[in-house]
């Protein structure tokens, strides 16, 4: 891991985009304010919804990125915990924390949601060399700051995925939400 942001932008992966966003803002333009989302450009201009054709643009033509604005309703909520990893995924809290009661959780795109996020951020922030660093985060929290705070070490982070596991004397299965089974006994035959 090397840092976490607090009140982050979202930078919408282009999969969720023209899956499911394209066609709603095809729809019916105020899905953008609805969803907190603005149209920036390959300039990182900010670019007026209404000056955009969005009829013409699809998979293969779209230059444009959409991005969610910081704030309590952004998918991220309100810190994400940075990793290099060429899928584009990390840690993150949600504004949809009542999901964290459900029995099934598999309903992300990929990103991990964290429960305890601050709990996590003070663990990470516990062994700066600056010990007042846990208040500064405090305090960014406390006034709704977006902030960076880098590491001053990359932190080894190990993501597992596992469909069964021995738990009381019994082997328990899972729903294998990613399909990873089937590659797995592909590779054993």
């Amino acid at each position: 891991m090397t840092n976490f942001v607090l009140y982050p932008y979202w930078r919408v992966p282009y999969s969720i985009v023209f899956k499911e966003m394209l066609p709603q803002i095809k729809k019916d333009r105020k899905y953008l304010a609805d969803k907190n989302l603005e149209v920036v450009d390959h300039h990182g201009n900010i670019i007026p919804p209404d000056s955009i054709d969005w009829q013409k643009l699809n998979k293969n033509y779209f230059p444009y990125v959409l991005r969610q604005m910081d704030g309590l309703d952004n998918s991220l909520g309100i810190m994400k915990f940075n990793f290099a990893n060429r899928f584009s995924v990390y840690l993150h809290d949600t504004n949809n924390r009542k999901l964290f009661a459900n029995s099934n959780r598999a309903l992300s795109h990929g990103c991990v949601r964290v429960q305890a996020w601050d709990s996590l951020a003070m663990f990470l922030v516990r062994s700066d060399p600056k010990p007042e660093m846990a208040d500064s985060v405090r305090t960014w929290l406390d006034r709704e700051e977006q902030r960076t705070y880098a590491f001053a070490r990359r932190l080894p982070i190990y993501i597992r995925y596992f469909s069964a596991e021995y738990r009381e004397g019994r082997l328990q299965f899972y729903e294998d939400v990613y399909g990873e089974d089937a590659r797995v006994r592909k590779y054993l035959q």
